[in-house]
């Protein structure tokens, strides 16, 4: 909230001059502030933990970070462009299925056949020429990345790529819509 004063003379000329004060409301009490910012709908007042604030914490990451490599390390290695089943569970219960993608000369987006639930992991790369680059990838306006959603799997290209003919070779572990 502000207030101020003026205390002036208009001359004939139309020319003002005089003082003006403003004064400035407000408080430095943190918690007398309206407005205050928050997260997940929590208040930030005192010295709040992540749990309080509903955030995955240092431990919950690194646990989650472990999770995967031991996942890593479960996941059979035999590639094959046919889905296998991995024998490995997901954390909601289902079987982890992977299946190796060749996709040949295309030059934009291409609907992948595959059912899928949930993307755990996918790694690859597509070649131009010569040259290979790694999935996903991504510089300025040229990216490529595998996205999905509930009209399939799609692996994207945009910018330089898409004047190309492209060939794809990668690796995806998914669960499948049952």
């Amino acid at each position: 909230m502000s207030n101020g004063n003026m205390n002036g003379n208009l001359n004939g000329h139309g020319h003002l001059s005089g003082v003006l004060t403003i004064g400035l409301g407000g408080t430095s009490d943190y918690n007398e502030l309206e407005n205050r910012p928050s997260i997940n709908n929590i208040i930030l007042e005192g010295n709040k933990t992540a749990h309080e604030l509903n955030l995955a914490s240092m431990q919950d990451v690194s646990d989650i970070a472990s999770d995967l490599a031991l996942l890593s390390q479960k996941l059979p290695k035999n590639y094959s462009t046919d889905e296998q089943n991995t024998g490995v569970k997901w954390i909601d219960g289902k079987y982890i299925y992977q299946r190796t993608f060749n996709v040949n000369s295309f030059s934009s987006s291409v609907l992948l056949p595959v059912n899928v639930s949930y993307i755990i992991k996918f790694y690859g790369y597509i070649e131009t020429n010569d040259t290979k680059y790694f999935i996903p990838y991504a510089d300025g306006t040229d990216f490529v990345a595998i996205y999905y959603n509930d009209s399939g799997v799609y692996l994207s290209l945009s910018g330089w790529f898409t004047q190309r003919s492209i060939n794809a070779y990668f690796t995806l572990y998914y669960t499948k819509n049952e």
